[in-house]
C-alpha cells in the first residue's frame, strides 16, 4: 500500500552538555544488526573498553516501556538479543554508570 521504509539517522557526538552534567555519547560504541530487524529479533553489538553496568530500554512510539534489562559487562564486543513480537517503529536507550547514554530508533 506504498508504505515507505525510513532508515534511522545516527548522530555521533562525543559529549552532550545538559544543565545539569556532561553525558558521554556512546552510540558510536553500539552496532544493530539489521534495521528493520528481522525475526522480531533485536541483535546490539556493544563495544566496551572496560567494566560498567548497561541499562537496555526498548520503548514503543506511545512511550510504553516493552523492555528492560541491566547488564554487566567487562571488556571486549557483547552481544544483546531482543524479542521484539509487535511489528512497528522502536526506541532503544542505552545508559551506563559511567554517566554515558546512547538513543536509538528501531524498525520492526
Amino acid at each position: 500500500s506504498g508504505d515507505k521504509i525510513i532508515p534511522f539517522r545516527l548522530e555521533l557526538s562525543e559529549k552532550i552538555t545538559t544543565g545539569i552534567s556532561t553525558v558521554k555519547n556512546i552510540s558510536n560504541t553500539l552496532s544493530v544488526k539489521g534495521n528493520p530487524i528481522l525475526n522480531n529479533n533485536l541483535a546490539l553489538e556493544i563495544l566496551v573498553n572496560e567494566p560498567k553496568q548497561y541499562f537496555i530500554s526498548v520503548y514503543d512510539l506511545t512511550g510504553k516501556k516493552v523492555y528492560s534489562e541491566t547488564k554487566t559487562f567487562h571488556s571486549g564486543i557483547k552481544d544483546v538479543n531482543i524479542n521484539l513480537e509487535q511489528k512497528g517503529m522502536y526506541i532503544l536507550n542505552i545508559k551506563t554508570n559511567k554517566n554515558e547514554s546512547a538513543t536509538l530508533k528501531i524498525m520492526n
